[in-house]
């Protein structure tokens, strides 16, 4: 039975690769896009074939209302929001209003039970000893995770009502072709096909980096099985991010550009950042496909046209 999909974040990085995915799996669902983003510039090809898009501030209860009555969505896939590294005050309020605030006006507007998918965060878990299970207390430590963890309370306390199914998402580090912003692996690929000279830290902290496809693959086993709760999206394995860098070098071949060490490592700095995904992998038979040579060796590829 075809089913009414309304998609937050629907121009972003997830979001746009989420109606790729869409578009590819000859989805016949009818796919509903919320943004405040006004520029469609992905390619009509791109997109699934029912689909619309509304260019519409999350923050606004009243037009997020009217949006839902008309299309009261079967599946809500909630990927809006903004992230900001550290505590930065001058992103405090917009870190609440685009992560919490856009999750509650969404919560309260939804005119029956739907199947809600909110897209947390594996910082979340902060600076314990991974890998990071689900079981695990969680210990935000800085706005931009702390609001995930608002978040996720208010969407699992709609599910205790009864009011919707509740499935969390906790992501560990999120790559992929078309990735803005200053995010690791996207910046290092730049600066080095552009013969830009990349500062970083020592590079001795660990992270669990998982392709963009590999997460929208576990949207749709989500869908497909509509099983709720807590589940990490990640490989399970962590990396140094020296040696990430190191990989990135191979295929551009100048050293110079390269400068480990130039910045000092955080204050607080998260230093073993995996995630163990075997409970998503029991649920739905999920496992990640891309390697991390595969999709560095695209984002190169893309920066070198």
């Amino acid at each position: 039975m075809r089913k009414t999909i309304l998609l937050t974040g629907a121009m972003g990085f997830v979001g746009r690769n989420i109606l790729r995915a869409a578009r590819a799996q000859g989805s016949q669902d009818l796919w509903i896009g919320v943004d405040f983003a006004q520029d469609l510039s992905i390619d009509r090809n791109e997109l699934p074939e029912n689909y619309s898009f509304h260019a519409l501030d999350l923050g606004n209860p009243r037009a997020i209302d009217a949006i839902l009555k008309g299309n009261p969505p079967d599946v809500v896939l909630h990927f809006a929001g903004c992230i900001s590294k550290g505590n930065d005050p001058d992103n405090h309020m917009r870190l609440f209003r685009s992560n919490v605030e856009t999750t509650w006006n969404l919560l309260g507007a939804l005119p029956r039970p739907a199947y809600f998918v909110l897209a947390s965060t594996g910082m979340i878990y902060g600076s314990q000893p991974g890998p990071f299970e689900e079981s695990m207390l969680t210990q935000p430590s800085d706005d931009y995770s702390l609001c995930k963890l608002m978040a996720e309370e208010a969407v699992l306390a709609y599910a205790k009502l009864g009011k919707l199914q509740a499935t969390i998402l906790r992501p560990a580090v999120l790559y992929g072709k078309g990735q803005k912003g200053d995010m690791f692996i996207p910046a290092l690929c730049r600066a080095l096909t552009s013969g830009a000279h990349f500062p970083m830290t020592g590079g001795e902290q660990t992270r669990d980096f998982v392709h963009v496809r590999d997460l929208c693959n576990a949207v749709f086993s989500l869908m497909e099985t509509e099983v709720t709760g807590i589940y990490n999206v990640g490989t399970g394995a962590s990396i140094s991010m020296r040696h990430v860098a190191q990989k990135a070098l191979e295929l551009v071949g100048d050293a110079s550009l390269l400068g480990i060490g130039d910045i000092a490592y955080r204050a607080q700095e998260i230093w073993d950042y995996r995630l163990s995904a075997s409970k998503l992998q029991q649920a739905t038979g999920w496992v990640p496909q891309i390697t991390l040579d595969q999709g560095i060796q695209e984002i190169i590829e893309e920066n070198k046209v």
